[in-house]
């Protein structure tokens, strides 16, 4: 006599779940990266905020303090 709960199991195709779960950890990430550069290229205060917390660039300004040297005082050292 047939199992006909046996037919039915051996013609389903198993699903690989690995093979899945790549899939859908690499889709999430390309969806994440396409929306963090489409606010970096949009929105100037997400730009300034990265700029500053994950690039760790900082806009110098006109009115920054600067020191000037003379050649002279670049050519004298202290070596100790």
């Amino acid at each position: 006599m047939k199992d006909i709960w046996k037919e039915d199991i051996e013609g389903v195709k198993k699903v690989n779940k690995k093979k899945i779960a790549i899939t859908i950890i690499v889709v999430i990430l390309v969806v994440a990266v396409i929306v963090v550069v489409g606010l970096y290229l949009s929105n100037e205060m997400v730009r300034e905020w990265m700029d500053k917390n994950i690039f760790r660039k900082e806009v110098e300004q006109d009115t920054a303090a600067t020191i000037e040297l003379n050649e002279e005082q670049s050519r004298k050292c202290i070596c100790i």
